[in-house]
């Protein structure tokens, strides 16, 4: 019988993470909880010739059922490269998460090729390999102690997944020294599953995250930033939002499903602020809603998800670039000649007028070059 680590009754359970790496360092299999199933967790130097040696029932379709499971997206980095594109973008915003990544396409000479024949077979095979970062506290800090990924055996983990330390221990398991109880699992449904190949993905088998939540994650963010997000920022999102569904052939709020997610912040701007009245008016005249827009202060995470940081002004850029420079690349003004857009505030309608047409004519070419004409 392994012993039990029952984090349900001793919290954080101080030393565990530890005493878990070092049981594997040794060569030994230990039961994990991540958040759509337990598996069994062993580094690939000591993996077994076949699932037989680890679980007590057949897996119901015989196939191979395992993961490599990494500490950061930037260990996957190590094995696989950097990954173009929405690819990218999905394994940087879904991990640490339950998304599992079946990936085709490994370079030649990757990590993966030296481990056995085991290990190949348990997490995909010769030329594709299932990853997944886990979010899973413990499981996280066990990674921080071993050298590398680890490999992760999941019993029927889509057809049904196992969601309770004892069903691990008592039906699934077969040599494991330590098992880790969390008690039932947050999800009772299996972990959404993942193809990627280059820049080009698809939903395997679905589950968490949602489908939608997955298609959302590989979008493109596009940030437009002033200084208050009360009136030049909320026009170009709204104003691009518009130009790039029309592009698309959707509605302004299906945009999100077709790749692209449009947003704005100030960098000094009040929290929850209506966009200003003229500004309201003057999109509303053109048959695009800003009565709902609330502002709200760029962040750190903010400016580190998006794509395009869109800035109003070259002191918007550069202070952002100062703050942080690893964005440089990411960060431009809306001016195709690098100029300013002029701030309204305080002016009548005619300046309202002229920032919302200044947007408009440089939005256009920012569009065409997203987007190029013709492009479905």
């Amino acid at each position: 019988m392994p012993s039990v680590i029952d984090l349900q009754a001793i919290g954080d359970a101080p030393g565990a993470a530890e005493t878990i790496a070092r049981c594997l360092r040794e060569g030994g299999r230990v039961g994990l909880p991540l958040e759509c199933s337990y598996g069994v967790a062993f580094l690939p130097g000591a993996a077994p010739e076949s699932s037989s040696e680890l679980f007590s029932e057949t897996p119901l379709d015989d196939r191979p059922i395992g993961i490599l499971a990494f500490r950061d997206v930037a260990a996957v980095r190590d094995l696989a490269g950097r990954l173009p594109g929405r690819s990218g973008r999905l394994l940087d915003r879904g991990w640490p998460g339950s998304m599992i990544v079946e990936l085709a396409g490994l370079p030649a000479g990757s990590p993966v090729e030296q481990m056995s024949a085991g290990v190949r077979n348990l997490v995909g095979g010769d030329s594709r390999v299932r990853l997944n970062v886990p979010r899973h506290p413990l499981f996280r800090a066990v990674l921080r102690h071993v050298p590398g990924p680890l490999a992760v055996a999941l019993p029927d983990f889509q057809s049904e997944p196992v969601r309770t330390a004892t069903a691990l221990s008592a039906r699934h398991s077969r040599g494991l020294e330590i098992l880790v109880d969390d008690g039932p699992l947050r999800y009772d449904q299996p972990a959404a599953c993942v193809f990627i190949q280059g820049e080009e993905w698809r939903l395997l088998a679905e589950g968490v995250p949602s489908a939608k939540a997955i298609q959302r994650m590989a979008g493109e963010i596009i940030l437009f930033i002033c200084t208050g997000n009360t009136c030049r920022s909320p026009m170009a999102e709204a104003l691009c939002r518009r130009l790039l569904s029309g592009r698309l052939g959707c509605a302004d709020d299906e945009l999100i499903d077709h790749g692209f997610a449009v947003m704005s912040a100030g960098l000094a701007a009040p929290s929850g602020a209506p966009a200003s009245p003229e500004a309201v008016e003057l999109l509303d005249a053109q048959g695009v809603d800003l009565h709902g827009h609330e502002s709200q202060m760029v962040t750190r995470d903010l400016l580190e998800r998006a794509d395009r940081i869109i800035a109003m002004t070259r002191a918007h850029r550069e202070t952002i670039i100062r703050e942080l420079p690893e964005l440089e690349d990411r960060v431009r003004v809306l001016s195709v000649e690098g100029g300013d857009i002029s701030d309204p505030i305080g002016g009548g309608p005619h300046e309202y007028r002229q920032c919302c047409e200044q947007i408009a004519d440089n939005l256009r070419q920012l569009v065409e070059e997203i987007l190029p004409a013709g492009h479905r």
